[in-house]
C-alpha cells in the first residue's frame, strides 16, 4: 500500500540531464552523505521513470540543491487522487512548495455553441 506519485524534475537554468548523471556519479563512487531514491522515480533526462512512493523527496531534493547552490530545481509532481497537483522549486536548500489551483471560467452566454 502508499501513495502513488509521478515526478518531473527541470532545472531552470541548466541542463537537467548533466546534472542527472553527475549526481549518478557522485551516488556510485558512494561520495554523498545522504541517501536518495530520486533514480527510482525519475530517468536521466528528469522526466518520469515510473509512479512511486517518494516520501522523503523534499529532503532529499534540498540535499541534492545545496550540491548545486547556482541552480533552480523545479519538482513536479501528479499524485494518483484526480486534483493532486503541485510543484516545487529548490535553491541551495531552500523550497517554494506551490499546490495547483484549478479554475473554471465563468459563464458566458457568448461562449454558447450548437453541437
Amino acid at each position: 500500500m502508499g501513495y502513488y506519485t509521478t515526478h518531473t524534475l527541470n532545472a531552470k537554468n541548466e541542463d537537467i540531464s548533466k546534472i542527472l548523471r553527475d549526481l549518478r556519479e557522485k551516488i556510485e563512487a558512494g561520495a554523498l552523505d545522504f541517501h536518495t531514491d530520486i533514480f527510482y522515480a525519475l530517468q536521466m533526462d528528469g522526466n518520469y521513470y515510473d509512479a512511486v512512493k517518494w516520501y522523503n523527496h523534499e529532503t532529499e531534493m534540498s540535499a541534492i540543491s545545496r550540491l548545486y547552490p547556482e541552480v533552480v530545481f523545479e519538482l513536479t509532481g501528479e499524485g494518483e487522487e484526480s486534483g493532486d497537483l503541485w510543484r516545487d522549486y529548490y535553491k541551495n536548500g531552500k523550497v517554494q512548495s506551490c499546490i495547483a489551483k484549478i479554475t473554471y471560467d465563468e459563464y458566458d452566454e457568448s461562449k454558447l455553441r450548437g453541437l
